[in-house]
């Protein structure tokens, strides 16, 4: 049994690998924090409810949702038999 046939990627498409992965992981991590944070210090409403809260807030779950498709992806692809690595899926605690 071989798998799935491998998909040629679309135009619009980019493949990612290595470094690139980790780089784009914890850019969205940061992006997230960031929209989050200017979304908690909105000097337009005190309840993050104005539409330029909800649109940040909003951009932050994007990004949390992509950042949690690539590490699904990555957890996936790692050997059954690289022990001690998938703790912590490369986020930051604390």
């Amino acid at each position: 049994m071989t798998g799935a046939p491998r998909q040629t990627p679309r135009r619009d498409s980019l493949v990612l690998t290595g470094a690139d992965v980790n780089a784009v992981f914890a850019a969205l991590e940061l992006a997230s924090e960031h929209k989050r944070h200017l979304a908690g210090t909105c000097a337009g409403c005190q309840d993050q409810s104005c539409s330029v809260c909800q649109v940040r807030l909003g951009d932050a779950e994007a990004f949390d949702r992509l950042a949690d498709r690539l590490l699904r992806r990555r957890l996936a692809a790692r050997p059954a038999d690289s022990p001690g690595q998938a703790g912590s899926g490369g986020k930051e605690t604390g």
